[in-house]
């Protein structure tokens, strides 16, 4: 389980990645592709397949699972926006200041509703999620934009 929190300036997420709530690993859950700022959180191979299409949109839309408990779904941060994907290729526009998503959404989304910066509110979250730990990772739009520039 995971959370990721996002403003229209950067992305935040916990560092927790589980299988069948057993296997837990700390890793990276936020990640530039093609000047974008992207945290995903659901089934990994519903991710992967996600992930794989925005860096090759035209290996064709992949097929993700029906199956309510799995799947996933995803912020996306670019310079026209903040947007939502949840088991599908098309984006739905954020028109709140901010968003959040994963099991600690709801923890994350109070701590930014009280004033906190996505950073706080993914440490917040850690404090009741079960599912989310430390550190938090931080990536802000401005390196997603440079990064590109660089050729990365």
């Amino acid at each position: 389980m995971t959370t990721i929190v996002a403003n229209y300036r950067e992305m935040c997420a916990d560092s927790c990645t589980s299988w069948d709530s057993e296997f837990i690993i700390a890793q990276d859950k936020i990640e530039i592709i093609d000047r974008q700022v992207v945290g995903c959180a659901g089934s990994t191979p519903d991710i992967t397949k996600f992930t794989h299409w925005l860096r090759d949109p035209a290996s064709g839309v992949p097929e993700f699972s029906d199956d309510d408990d799995k799947g996933f779904i995803a912020l996306v941060l670019n310079e026209r926006g903040l947007f939502l994907y949840a088991n599908s290729v098309r984006p739905m526009r954020v028109t709140e200041p901010f968003a959040a998503i994963g099991s600690g959404g709801s923890a994350a989304k109070a701590a930014m509703l009280a004033g906190k910066p996505p950073r706080v509110a993914v440490h917040i979250a850690t404090l009741c999620d079960k599912n989310s730990k430390l550190p938090v990772q931080r990536v802000r739009l401005a390196q997603a934009l440079r990064a590109r520039k660089a050729g990365v």
